[in-house]
C-alpha cells in the first residue's frame, strides 16, 4: 500500500464546484435538474421562518445571508436575455 503526498491528495480532491461544473457539461437535463433544485430551495426558503432556514444549513449560515443568496441565484436563473444589440434594428 502506498500513501499519496499531500500535494497529490489535494490534486485528486475534486471540489463540489468542480463536480457540479462537470455535471452541467453533460447536457441540458443536468441544467434542468439544478434549475428545479434551485426553484425548490427558493420555495422552501420563502415559505419558512428564519429559524427553519438557519437550521436547514446546519446553523452555519445566517438566514439573511441564505435568503439573499437564494434570491440572487433565482434572479440570475430567471434573468431575461439582453436584447440591447437589437435596439435601432427595424423588424
Amino acid at each position: 500500500m502506498y500513501a499519496l503526498s499531500k500535494s497529490d491528495a489535494m490534486e485528486k480532491r475534486i471540489t463540489l464546484d468542480r463536480k457540479i461544473q462537470g455535471i452541467l457539461d453533460r447536457g441540458p437535463m443536468a441544467a434542468l435538474y439544478f434549475a428545479v433544485a434551485a426553484n425548490v430551495l427558493r420555495l422552501i426558503v420563502e415559505q419558512n421562518d428564519d429559524r427553519f432556514v438557519h437550521d436547514l444549513f446546519g446553523g452555519l449560515i445566517d438566514s439573511a445571508t441564505i435568503r439573499h443568496c437564494v434570491e440572487e441565484i433565482d434572479k440570475t436563473l430567471n434573468q431575461q436575455p439582453n436584447n440591447n444589440h437589437l435596439q435601432g434594428v427595424e423588424k
